[in-house]
């Protein structure tokens, strides 16, 4: 008699019933085959049985496991057992995992025959995979977050291949294995895939008990051809076996073979045809066709010299998707200046195509940024437009302190001076990327870092830094102790600008101006200009004298004008940032505000006020006050933190004569008359 394997999913048995002998249909009936049904079964005899390496244990807790201490290589243990053709094995495994593998690439898992693989890494998910390896792409779980025991049943037919049922954790997880499976299905292993590095862990992973078992069951099987069809050509054809009513579905993509060798091909039908098979000839006639394509024409201009044009065949997918994307770098360099994209915010563009289409873009770099002197962008090519070129990536990280070649990427000499290293990061796991001396592995000369818990980390980063002599750099993953750190952080790109040495300031005759600057500035080494940070509370603005000023800031500045001022540029700055915004860039737009929130400062009389605004620009350079919740348009007034009007007034036979004396331009002064001048750096009037 013939069993309908698929459509009943049971088989024909002669056994021996309870009460006489009989023929009859009845439910599947296993026997074993291996068992280890408690922790304590387990004997010495099963780690030469399971082949694991010399960590391999038994233990009156954990049974058959590993616990490997900071894993520095993959390792596994594995069993076959002697299964009937066509038969359907059972496996009913208590599976123990530890508590975490360190990093997200380290599995430690089980695997079912040749392709099923469940996965357990440090984020505490289990994956499972299909594929034979630990590629895992089904999340089967909410996070576990403690080591544990997992109870799993398989069920294979081997006649047609199948998995007719799977649980994990007391989950029906059936659907997730649908189809046939090539290869075996006789054996267990279980171990650790290392991906990298892991954390110092030392918990079980391994076998608390397994339980083999097979149903034997008779079935009819017949061949099969399947041909896949150009035209009138074949182009393939593929023949096998299978039991009777088993469903074969053909590929829906293929390689072509003899004549047709080299050549990739799609099915015609909207879903892949199928047959199920009976007792006799089984042929089934399989339609394909080329995949579709078109060209993609990539117009490059830097400056205003076109460059010789990309250009891509584009070919749709094996599940049909006809799609392109184009990514671009941030810069690129002509001759010995960098240019930036007109675009820096989007990367590039995609769409989708059809057959024979051509498809031309165009993207300017336009933009001459002659202060950067380093770009380097992590990946060559990808598809994610909010990456410069497309994509993400990471570098290897110093493990070494001292005496051995730097890992990362290798720079050229940059000369003394200040600079700004600024990257991109696109993750925030708490690792960083520093700048080291290519000829010193010590700690980096500036680090960028990343907190796992402070999204403000992600983004972009910068950090200023100053190189007294000419300098080979390397860049890499940064630690500042002995720490190791395998890798940096994910990151985009980066890129190094050369800071000027110094800026000039123009002071107008009113004796008062702001400025907002991409630079940290010293102030220090200039009398006659005094900077201040503005704070505001309770309707007046107070401002608080400092020598440097970090990048980015606004300042309120007073003088003696009209004149000129040269501003050193330091590396660095730690002062603390006061209320004033702006923009080093670009003008700052104003609507009309109802609350009035928005002052620019100005003369007023003779002294400085800040004044609200509804409409207009400020100019780039230049600081603003945005106040929250002001009800009047009214001024706000000028006070100073540490002096009442911020100029010390002194008769002049009160000044010795060895004080160093500046007027407001900067220029020693060796008899003071009446007015204002810088003596021994504090800002006098003279009477």
């Amino acid at each position: 008699m013939k069993k309908k394997l698929l459509n009943s999913m049971r088989v024909l048995l002669v056994a021996a019933l309870l009460g006489g002998a009989s023929s009859a249909w009845a439910d599947d009936v296993y026997e074993p085959v291996y068992t280890r049904a408690a922790v304590s079964a387990w004997t010495e005899d099963d780690l030469t049985e399971w082949g694991g390496d010399t960590n391999l244990t038994i233990d009156e807790n954990y049974g058959l496991y590993f616990n490997t201490t900071k894993p520095s290589a993959a390792y596994s243990a594995t069993k076959s057992f002697s299964i009937a053709k066509n038969a359907k094995v059972k496996y009913e495994v208590t599976w123990y995992t530890g508590n975490s593998t360190g990093r997200t690439s380290n599995y430690e898992y089980i695997k079912f025959g040749d392709k099923v693989i469940i996965g357990y890494n440090s984020n505490y998910h289990f994956y499972l995979s299909l594929t034979g390896a630990c590629d895992m792409t089904v999340d089967l779980t909410d996070q576990l977050k403690t080591p544990g025991s997992s109870n799993i049943t398989i069920i294979f037919n081997t006649a047609t291949k199948t998995v007719e049922n799977f649980t994990f954790r007391g989950k029906d997880i059936t659907s997730n294995v649908s189809g046939a499976l090539e290869g075996a299905f006789n054996s267990v292993t279980f171990g650790l895939q290392r991906g990298g590095g892991t954390s110092n862990w030392a918990y079980p992973n391994g076998l608390q008990t397994i339980t083999v078992s097979q149903a034997e069951q008779t079935v009819t099987i017949a061949n099969y051809t399947i041909n896949y069809k150009l035209g009138d050509d074949v182009v393939k054809t593929v023949s096998s076996s299978s039991s009777v009513d088993a469903l074969i579905t053909a590929e829906t993509a293929i390689d072509g073979e003899g004549d047709f060798a080299d050549k990739h091909y799609l099915i015609t039908a909207e879903e892949a045809p199928s047959m199920t098979l009976v007792d006799g000839t089984n042929v089934l006639n399989v339609p394909v066709r080329a995949p579709y394509t078109a060209t993609l024409t990539i117009k490059t201009t830097i400056g205003d010299e076109e460059q010789t044009p990309v250009v891509k065949t584009l070919t749709e997918t094996d599940t049909k998707v006809c799609s392109w994307s184009y990514a671009y770098p941030l810069y690129v360099k002509g001759g010995d200046v960098y240019y930036k994209a007109d675009n820096s915010e989007t990367f590039g563009e995609g769409g989708t195509f059809t057959d024979g289409q051509t498809i031309t873009k165009s993207v300017s770099y336009s933009t001459v940024d002659n202060d950067v002197v380093y770009f380097y962008d992590q990946a060559t090519e990808g598809t994610t437009y909010t990456y410069t070129n497309g994509a993400n990536s990471n570098v290897s990280a110093q493990n070494a302190r001292g005496g051995s070649t730097l890992r990362g990427i290798g720079l050229i000499e940059l000369n003394a001076g200040n600079y700004e290293f600024i990257t991109y990061f696109t993750a925030r796991n708490g690792r960083g990327l520093g700048i080291r001396n290519n000829d010193d592995a010590t700690d980096p000369i500036v680090i960028l870092t990343t907190d796992k818990n402070d999204a403000a980390t992600q983004g972009l980063r910068s950090a200023n830094f100053t190189l007294n002599a000419t300098t080979s750099l390397v860049i890499n993953g940064a630690n500042s102790s002995d720490s190791k750190t395998n890798q940096s952080e994910d990151f985009d790109y980066i890129i190094i600008k050369k800071l000027p040495t110094s800026i000039e300031v123009n002071m107008s005759d009113a004796g008062w101006a702001t400025l907002y600057t991409p630079y940290a500035l010293d102030f220090t080494t200039q009398p006659g200009i005094t900077a201040y940070t503005a704070a505001v509370a309770d309707g007046k603005v107070t401002l608080t004298k400092v020598d440097n000023v970090p990048a980015n800031t606004g300042v309120v500045l007073k003088g003696d004008g009209p004149s000129f001022y040269q501003i050193n540029v330091a590396a660095s700055s730690e002062t603390a940032k006061g209320d004033l915004l702006g923009s080093a860039t670009d003008a700052t737009a104003f609507d009309a505000y109802a609350d009035n929130t928005l002052y620019m400062l100005k003369k007023v009389g003779e002294k400085a006020q800040f004044v609200p605004v509804t409409g207009g620009e400020i100019a780039a350079g230049k600081a603003y006050l945005k106040v929250a919740n002001a009800t009047t348009a009214r001024n706000l007034d000028v006070t100073f933190a540490d002096e009442a009007t911020g100029i010390e007034s002194v008769k002049s036979e009160e000044i010795k004569v060895k004080s160093e004396v500046y007027n407001l331009k900067g220029q020693r002064v060796s008899e003071p008359t009446k007015g204002l001048y810088i003596v021994n750096g504090k800002k006098i009037a003279i009477k």
